[in-house]
């Protein structure tokens, strides 16, 4: 997700958090906190799949290959 203004996560006070984007982090708290890596993969792929028109291999790649770097699932 690239961040901008529009799309960056919150903090409670309305802040905007400046690494984690809006579906992720909202309201000073992760979203959906119980979701294992595994499971934001398979979200993460069939929103791709609807959104950029990927093939769902294509998609799983690509979330595979992000979600795992980023500093909510080390």
């Amino acid at each position: 997700m690239p961040l901008s203004r529009l799309t960056r996560g919150s903090y409670a006070d309305n802040r905007l958090h400046e690494e984690y984007c809006q579906y992720c982090f909202k309201g000073g708290s992760f979203t959906k906190p119980e979701l294992t890596i595994d499971e934001q993969v398979e979200k993460l792929a069939a929103m791709a799949v609807e959104r950029k028109g990927i093939s769902r291999e294509e998609a799983l790649n690509e979330a595979k290959s992000v979600l795992p770097g980023l500093k909510r699932w080390l």
